[in-house]
C-alpha cells in the first residue's frame, strides 16, 4: 500500500482539481489556489470564535480550578 500511496501522491493535487471545488466549498486555509498558507491562517485566526475574547471561557470553566486546587 506504502508504494501506491507514493504514487497517488504525485497526482494529488491534479485529482482535487479534477473536482472543480472551489476554495469557499472547500475551506482550506492550506489548500487554496494562491498558496498564500500563512497570510490565510493568520486571517482565520484572527476571525475564528475560540479568538474572540482575550481569556477563553473555558479556562476559568476548566483550567483555573485546576490551578488553584492543591492537588
Amino acid at each position: 500500500m506504502g508504494s501506491h500511496l507514493a504514487i497517488l501522491r504525485k497526482q494529488a493535487v491534479s485529482i482535487v482539481d479534477a473536482f472543480d471545488m472551489h476554495d469557499f466549498v472547500i475551506d482550506s486555509t492550506l489548500g487554496s489556489w494562491d498558496g498564500n498558507v500563512y497570510e490565510r491562517m493568520y486571517e482565520k485566526a484572527l476571525t475564528s470564535p475560540l479568538n474572540q475574547k482575550d481569556v477563553p471561557d473555558a479556562y476559568y470553566k476548566y483550567l483555573r480550578p485546576l490551578m488553584k486546587a492543591n492537588l
